[in-house]
């Protein structure tokens, strides 16, 4: 959770809040909200639940939606894994459906790769 405020101007510049649930270590679910504005203002909503297949693997899959206007924005599937206690490698696929104004344009998916440097 975090804040940004602009105390000239006295605007709110960012803001993201989530808050997760989780029983165990087997699963969790969460639900956040983050609100930027820049250039072009950001106010979305999202949900995710992720899983725990075993020690180094975790899957997860997000949607995340305006809420305000009721519309979906992209659906994010990820699988994260621990290689030899020290890396973690992430699969992320995005798929994201045009706005039915822009019918000339097609839905986006993309699938990005992630190398980190962890502590165990």
């Amino acid at each position: 959770q975090y804040l940004r405020f602009d105390p000239s101007r006295k605007t709110l510049k960012e803001a993201n809040m989530s808050v997760s649930f989780s029983e165990n270590d087997l699963w969790r679910f969460t639900c956040s909200h983050e609100y930027i504005k820049d250039i072009k203002p950001v106010n979305q909503d999202s949900l995710t639940v992720s899983y725990r297949i075993n020690s180094t693997n975790v899957v997860s899959a997000k949607l995340i939606i305006d809420a305000k206007k009721g519309k979906f924005i992209k659906q994010v599937y990820k699988w994260s894994t621990v290689i030899q206690k020290t890396w973690g490698l992430d699969l992320i696929f995005e798929w994201k459906k045009r706005p039915l104004a822009d019918r000339d344009k097609k839905d986006s998916w993309g699938v990005k790769f992630a190398l980190t440097f962890v502590e165990w």
